[in-house]
């Protein structure tokens, strides 16, 4: 007897193998895992990048209203020539009471007329204020102002804390 192998051809199935599902799977994974790593960074990003501006503006904003508090004030109460303190006087020529900078749970406040003021906002915080006379005598005619203000966010895994200093020197009476 003779037998002969014939060549049977297969005809396509309907369905995928077991081999082409894992391989889909395994490709699918591979890409949700790139694209969840890209999205976490892009979240601490935004944690760092916020922090950061956060701090920048509030410290801007408080050496800004220090400036143009000083430069139209009459005189420098508080500190002396050559003194340093965390607290800043000031009296203004149409006010009976003065102006106070000081800051308080890290928060700079500005009290007038017996009333305090939020001159940074309370995302920030000043952790370290100088305020140090400048000029010869008893009075003061400027001040050099040093903030420390810092930040703190928190992202998807950990917080994120950002720290400036700022400084500058102002002349009393500037703008009288």
């Amino acid at each position: 007897m003779r037998s002969s192998l014939h060549f049977i051809p297969r005809t396509p199935e309907n369905g995928s193998t077991l081999i082409e599902l894992i391989i889909y799977v395994g490709i699918v994974a591979v890409l949700l895992v790139g694209v969840g790593a890209v999205a976490l960074s892009s979240l601490e990003a935004k944690t760092k990048t916020r922090a950061v501006s956060e701090v920048l503006s509030g410290g801007t904003l408080a050496i800004a209203t220090i400036t143009r508090l000083v430069e139209h004030s009459e005189s420098i109460v508080s500190p002396a020539p050559g003194l340093s303190s965390d607290t800043l006087v000031l009296t203004h020529g149409t006010s009976t009471s003065p102006s106070t900078f000081s800051v308080s749970d890290g928060v700079l406040l500005l009290e007038e007329e017996g009333e305090p003021l939020l001159v940074t906002p309370r995302e920030v915080r000043i952790e370290d204020v100088a305020f140090v006379g400048i000029g010869e005598g008893a009075t003061s005619t400027g001040i050099t102002v040093t903030l420390r203000v810092s930040a703190r966010t928190d992202g998807v895994f950990r917080a994120f804390r950002h720290e400036e200093i700022f400084t500058t020197s102002v002349l009393s009476g500037y703008y009288r």
